[in-house]
């Protein structure tokens, strides 16, 4: 699973007044992994997502998706399963 939004993710944090450490603490994760996560470098297994939403007090889909967000591509999204359009993959992709 990835998060949906980075800066919303943030915001939660923010608003909670949580901590990157803090937060890895009750959801049984390192900070490293947080900090990892809160930049889109890995996804988490749902029942990680699970526990780090309960930690923030939100439901797990208001945080992640089981779509992985394109980089720099604002609200394009592609299913890892799914079949692509070559026409529309990135440059920097090889073709299937």
């Amino acid at each position: 699973m990835y998060l949906r939004d980075q800066q919303r993710f943030i915001e939660l944090m923010n608003l909670q007044g949580i901590s990157q450490r803090s937060l890895a603490q009750k959801a049984h994760v390192t900070q490293a992994f947080i900090s990892l996560m809160a930049h889109g470098h890995r996804g988490v297994r749902p029942e990680t997502a699970w526990r780090i939403a309960r930690a923030l007090g939100v439901h797990t889909q208001e945080l992640f998706t089981d779509v992985l967000p394109l980089s720099g591509e604002e609200g394009r999204l592609l299913h890892r399963d799914s079949p692509v359009d070559e026409k529309e993959m990135p440059a920097q992709c090889p073709a299937r």
